[in-house]
């Protein structure tokens, strides 16, 4: 990992606890409308009534795995498991707390723990932008 990624990733684990209070405030709100309209998009353009798995990559506190779930839930899709990658210990911690039933690993997004082919969908958020 890279000077750079380092302070990023000590960063997150520091703003880990606060992140989801001011991720809402920041956005006003608009976070959770996008989330679930990505989700549904998604789930309408793959057409399919089971999916094996979802990797969400830079997780972070796990929101958009829970829009995964929840959106799933709504439009009748079953989904076998839900994944969260991230390279904070910090925002996983908060992830496991909000989500007991998923998977967590640590790891960087170039780095993935998967196999390719593994997942029916992968998705990332914000994280985009810290690994370019």
């Amino acid at each position: 990992m890279s000077e750079k990624q380092e302070k990023i990733v000590s960063m997150f684990d520091d703003i880990a606890p606060t992140y989801d209070v001011a991720n809402r405030v920041m956005s006003m709100g608009v976070d959770k409308k996008w989330r679930r309209k990505a989700c549904h998009k998604a789930f309408e353009f793959y057409n399919h009534e089971t999916i094996e798995s979802i990797v969400d990559v830079a997780c972070g506190t796990g929101d958009m795995m829970g829009h995964w779930q929840q959106q799933a839930r709504e439009a009748e899709i079953a989904i076998g498991q839900i994944y969260g990658v991230d390279p904070s210990e910090g925002m996983v911690a908060v992830a496991r707390e909000k989500f007991p039933d998923f998977e967590f690993c640590i790891a960087q997004a170039t780095e993935l723990p998967q196999e390719a082919g593994e997942a029916d969908f992968i998705s990332i958020t914000y994280g985009i932008r810290n690994v370019v």
